[in-house]
């Protein structure tokens, strides 16, 4: 079931060492007197850049990396309650936001620096101006966000609230600003100069020795350890963590995290020093609380001009820090002399993308001039339509083409979304509803049976008739049987994150004309959907074979229904990775070869079905025709089975150990041999079904301790064709058949029975169908058969029933669901359905 992650929020000293392994510990020496830091953690999914040597580019300086972010490889629906302990670390007052450093030219700011401060007194780098919120700069080589040590990070209003909550346990205490040292996002330690650990009880202070350690609660930045260990705590772990668990690195750590006031406070920025101003540029974004996403641009500035703007969050000062380049006034008028004879030209502001999570290391680079729009009247702008260019390209590089291509589904939705005014939408809510549109027109959206909210501009795509979201990000698409014609685009791909519910299929026996139609190969890219756990494309007429690949993308898929398309090829043996599959369906497709042992593996495996994929062609018999493989014996959870309607022969496949079987169905087959005994250990079984096969067995009279069978159907196994014989269901009618008190269908025609109609069925007293026709059951027909009121059809005829001494007792005839009852012309009978 889905996994929820809680926060885990601490205040802490970063160190100057390298990044540890994700879950390992920390063992280098630290920077003395490191400044705190605001962490909050997990961080929002990036993209992961390519590795760079750490030879590449060595820091001149000592300077302090910020945390790297890790991204769980596990789902976190419903979505964690991360930052939103303590309002992101913050005191009261102050809000949590994102600062991010860019350079286009790809090489670092170098001596370049930023410096923002605040309104209020301080701390301060440079002896005038306000408290210093930052100095720093971005090293671009290492991909990291810096701070210079010995500069006070953080004003002292923001650390006012540090002694607060819970003091009344002695065991709960957080670090102190003194504390130097670096801390592993999961289970790993902490090292450096513990010089200090306030203890909120007593407001004392202690040394190194933690043997005492404390208790876990990652809500509000508890820390646990002992002996100068000192792990974060994990909300998957009651016991702090395991220091072994992995994580998957993100590859982003080139932002940093900032308090701001959100009221009577006025930011000033600065980026000085170094060569190419013009190449740098900044930007600071608001932190959503419940999901660490960025929704809104507070604050953006460049290094060219005078380099220096203002900034707030409720309009304290005006805002100067928009984007564009600063130019200082003059600081005398102007002569006649001076003024040149050419008019100069206004600075040309540059167009920036908000950060979102879709962001890519990199800037994303200018869209060629000739699929721009060159009409400068266009109703939002240039710069608007490549905004929004540049964002749908971070979160979908592939699309780029497609977005080129004017009649394509992703182009049209482009569209859309720059002429119902983006500006707005945060970019992770404009890259979603692009999607979704997208989605809409590729799939012949105007078409639907049912399209409630869909394109409506004004609409929070997540109220879209199918659209399910949590905390805002798409989570569920159910558009099951709505006439969805076209094509799946690939951009859906963009919610690999955070899907987990993708339903597009059919209703077996749906009306054709509300059928979905997705004529098409089965999509690779569904691969990219890693946290799916339900994907249903039943009968929506996929074609191709199964990539190797895409049961290797799917850990956490639980539901998968392929059935009734036409997929052709074989099992991929890839079929082992689906580690957490309950129910798969690939029934009723054109799948052949044999079922491969690998499908033994999955040992969480509820619900298999791969009937119906026998056929015979020009090019001979096709389907699963083989033997049945010993390994699907080993799949103990398995509750229903369907193995139906193949070219499957050899013996009774031995699934005696599969004793949470309720329902087994392998009707249709080459099956030979004896019923096994042993299968009378099913007592969970409802449904039994063997019918069409080339058995020569009689009934197990073990077959009485199946107590919970509703239904049996050996129906159908004498042969006698082309020289090939069976006896199908031979001997007498068990008497155990009578303790079988919950049988309602019982269907045994077309075999080889013999003897007398046994008086033991009578005592079926829920019994709905007996079919016994065309087998050597001699009379008496036994009155006990009245029993069975709930009787409904009773069919006897081409048996060995002796007209002239026996009929069918009236008791039978007068029951009152009975609707058909046959026997031979000679045996007499009231209420018999006669051809005669």
């Amino acid at each position: 079931s889905p996994v929820t992650s809680s926060p885990v929020v601490v205040t802490a000293t970063p160190s100057s060492t390298t990044r540890p392994s994700p879950g390992g510990s920390i063992r280098d020496s630290v920077t003395d007197a490191p400044t705190p830091v605001q962490m909050v953690g997990p961080f929002p999914p990036h993209p992961t850049a390519s590795p760079i040597s750490p030879t590449a580019s060595p820091t001149p300086r000592a300077t302090t990396a910020f945390p790297i972010a890790h991204l769980e490889e596990r789902p976190t629906f419903p979505p964690s309650e991360r930052f939103e302990a303590a309002n992101g670390s913050c005191p009261p007052g102050l809000s949590l936001h994102r600062l991010w450093m860019y350079d286009s030219a790809s090489d670092g700011w170098g001596s370049t620096r930023l410096v923002i401060r605040g309104a209020t007194g301080g701390a301060d780098d440079s002896g005038s101006g306000g408290a210093v919120v930052f100095v720093g700069t971005l090293d671009v080589a290492r991909g990291v966000v810096e701070r210079e040590s010995g500069v006070a990070a953080i004003t002292s209003v923001h650390d006012e609230d540090r002694q607060r909550d819970d003091a009344s346990d002695p065991r709960r205490r957080r670090l102190g600003t003194t504390l130097a040292g670096s801390f592993s996002r999961h289970g790993g330690t902490a090292a450096g100069a513990f010089s200090g650990l306030s203890d909120e009880e007593t407001g004392s202070n202690k040394g190194p020795s933690m043997a005492d350690g404390f208790q876990n609660a990652p809500n509000v930045g508890v820390v646990t350890g002992s002996e100068n260990d000192i792990s974060l705590g994990d909300p998957y772990f009651s016991d702090g963590g395991d220091a072994d668990q992995s994580y998957e690195e993100s590859g982003r750590d080139d932002y940093a995290y900032l308090c701001l006031s959100r009221e009577d406070a006025c930011y000033t920025a600065e980026v000085s020093g170094g060569t190419f101003l013009e190449e740098v540029r900044w930007e600071i974004t608001r932190v959503e609380m419940g999901t660490g996403e960025n929704i809104g641009l507070v604050a953006e500035g460049v290094g060219g001009g005078s380099g220096t703007c203002d900034f707030s969050l409720d309009d304290s000062c005006v805002m100067t820090c928009d984007g564009t380049a600063q130019i200082s006034p003059p600081t005398s008028s102007p002569t006649a002399a001076s003024l040149s004879q050419s008019p100069s030209k206004a600075p040309v502001a540059t167009p920036t993308q908000s950060p979102s999570i879709f962001r890519s290391k990199k800037p994303a680079t200018t869209p060629p001039s000739d699929i721009l729009p060159q009409d400068n009247n266009l109703g939002f702008g240039i710069e608007e339509y490549r905004r929004i260019r540049d964002v749908l390209l971070s979160a979908s590089p592939s699309s780029e083409a497609a977005l080129a291509d004017e009649g394509s589904p992703q182009s049209r939705a482009f569209d859309w979304i720059y002429g119902s005014n983006a500006s707005g939408i945060s970019d992770r809510r404009l890259v979603q509803r692009w999607v979704l549109a997208s989605f809409y027109y590729g799939a012949n959206g105007d078409e639907w049976i049912v399209k409630t909210g869909w394109m409506e501009a004004g609409e929070d795509e997540c109220r879209w008739y199918g659209v399910s979201c949590l905390a805002g990000i798409i989570s569920k698409l159910e558009l099951e049987q709505n006439r969805l014609v076209g094509e799946i685009v690939p951009e859906v791909a963009v919610w690999r994150h955070y899907l987990y519910v993708l339903s597009l299929g059919n209703d077996y026996g749906a009306p054709e004309e509300e059928k979905n139609r997705f004529v098409m190969p089965v999509p690779s890219f569904l691969g990219d959907l890693t946290y799916l756990s339900f994907l249903n494309l039943e009968g929506v007429g996929m074609t191709s074979t199964i990539p190797e690949t895409l049961f290797s993308s799917w850990p956490h898929l639980q539901s998968l229904y392929l059935n009734n398309n036409d997929i052709t090829g074989s099992l991929p043996t890839s079929i082992r990775h689906l580690g957490s599959i309950e129910v798969l369906w690939l029934g009723g497709n054109n799948l052949g070869g044999s079922i491969v042992p690998e499908i033994g593996q999955l040992s969480t495996l509820k619900d298999l079905s791969l009937e119906s994929n026998y056929r015979e062609d020009a090019a001979g018999k096709r389907g699963f025709i083989t033997t049945v493989p010993s390994e699907i014996g080993q799949l103990t959870n398995l509750e229903v089975l369907s193995l139906a309607d193949n070219a499957l022969s050899g013996q009774v496949p031995k699934l005696d150990d599969l004793i949470s079987l309720r329902r087994l169905q392998l009707s249709g087959n080459f099956f030979e041999g004896q019923l096994p005994p042993a299968w009378g250990r099913l007592e969970m079984l409802e449904e039994l079904d063997i019918s069409f096969n080339w058995l020569s067995s009689t009934i197990p009279a073990e077959y009485g301790n199946m107590i919970s069978l509703t239904s049996l159907s050996l129906n159908s196994n004498y042969n006698d064709n082309d020289g090939y014989f069976t006896w199908g269901i031979k001997g007498k009618l068990p008497i155990q058949l009578g303790k079988l008190k919950n049988l309602q269908h019982i269907n045994l025609s077309n075999n080889y029975l013999t003897g007398t109609l046994t008086t033991e069925i009578g005592q079926l007293y829920l019994l709905q169908t007996m079919n016994l026709q065309n087998n050597f059951l001699q009379g008496p027909i036994p009155p006990e058969y009245s029993n069975s009121v709930t009787l409904k059809e009773i069919l006897l005829q081409d048996n060995n029933i002796d007209g002239e001494s026996f009929g069918m007792p009236e008791e039978i005839c007068r029951l009152p669901d009975l609707e058909l009852a046959r026997v031979d012309c000679d045996v007499s009978c009231s209420c018999c359905l006669t051809t005669c």
